[in-house]
């Protein structure tokens, strides 16, 4: 995920930009923001970044280099997605046993439409979280070094969906990270984040995009009149997942 392809958010992209180009990025960072505003593409852009060997001359990666390319398919060895699952038959479950469906999530649902989320990963009545297995998994991944790049990327979505125990297990980790370990969380609801983690975040908020964006949007990839794009972007309530209760 490239800057470039992220509509709106101008000023969110320039900070996380900054961040980088000064190496001043903060241990734990947490975007912020209302469903379907586009959190989750800046984290992977703001990751890609972090990652990309030769940047681009207006600020953005450059795409084609072998750690754009990995970003670009799911799979950079430094990049670490944690996220709400649920258990199912597993005794010890972890995001890792959802990869494929998060990878078609990803796909399928760049703005993060949790039902369709909740449907790939067949939760039915379940409410998916993240549980103290899966917080042993981080910590265990983040005591070896960064394999190829100068950090290792957490994007964390849904925080406020840790458990208690979870959340407790991640405190340390969060509050005095390894050197070469930074923390993205991608929060719908930074509010309900249990406080001994929201309190040791940098918190970057993420506004309801504004009715031309998502009309502009709709008619490059659904070609829609822009007069028809903009009754329905009106209705969306700044949320890209809100013109029509699906992904653009």
């Amino acid at each position: 995920m490239r800057f470039c392809e992220i509509p709106g958010n101008e000023n969110i992209k320039s900070r996380l930009r900054t961040m980088v180009d000064t190496d001043r990025i903060p241990h734990a960072l947490l975007i912020d923001g209302p469903s379907g505003a586009g959190k989750m593409m800046l984290a992977r852009a703001m990751a890609q970044y972090i990652h990309c060997e030769h940047h681009t001359p207006d600020g953005d990666s450059c795409g084609k280099c072998p750690a754009c390319l990995q970003h670009q398919s799911y799979n950079h060895i430094d990049t670490i997605f944690s996220f709400p699952i649920i258990k199912g038959s597993r005794d010890n479950p972890i995001s890792d046993d959802y990869l494929p469906e998060w990878r078609q999530m990803l796909e399928d649902s760049p703005y993060m439409d949790f039902q369709h989320w909740m449907s790939l990963i067949q939760a039915g009545n379940s409410q998916p979280v993240i549980y103290v297995s899966e917080a042993d998994s981080l910590i265990h991944k983040l005591s070896f070094t960064a394999h190829k790049a100068k950090y290792k990327v957490v994007i964390m979505w849904l925080p406020e969906r840790l458990m208690v125990e979870s959340a407790n297990k991640l405190l340390k980790l969060i509050e005095e990270p390894f050197h070469d370990t930074i923390f993205i969380l991608v929060s719908n609801d930074g509010k309900n984040i249990l406080p001994t983690i929201y309190s040791r975040t940098q918190r970057v908020v993420v506004h309801r995009l504004p009715d031309e964006v998502i009309a502009q949007q709709l008619v490059a990839t659904k070609g829609i009149a822009f007069n028809d794009a903009m009754a329905l972007a009106h209705n969306a309530d700044g949320s890209m997942l809100g013109w029509d209760g699906n992904q653009s």
